[in-house]
């Protein structure tokens, strides 16, 4: 239902152009580093190599912890994230003297 009466207070109403506030909870500069933080997550997943790409995002990617992520992430080069995905394995390994582990 329509009112003829609110339609003059609607139309001279003056609009907020505030930028919404932070939560207190969280301080804006914690907020920007968090969205720079997941912003450089995701260029340097672009740019990982297709192998790398897939091992992180679907071969280990439910037991691969957030610490192990952000490290592998932050490796520069093909030799270093080949030695930890490497360890990354024999830290998993129940039988370290095993020839092979199935």
């Amino acid at each position: 239902m329509f009112l003829l009466g609110s339609w003059p207070f609607l139309a001279w109403r003056k609009v907020s152009r505030q930028p919404p506030q932070s939560s207190p909870s969280q301080p804006s500069d914690q907020k920007q580093d968090n969205n720079k933080k997941k912003i450089n997550e995701k260029q340097v997943l672009k740019e990982l190599a297709t192998p790398y790409k897939k091992w992180l995002n679907e071969d280990v990617v439910f037991i691969i912890t957030d610490t192990e992520r952000k490290a592998f992430l932050a490796l520069q080069t093909n030799e270093e994230r080949e030695q930890f995905i490497e360890q990354f394995w024999q830290r998993r390994n129940p039988d370290p003297d095993s020839v092979d582990n199935r």
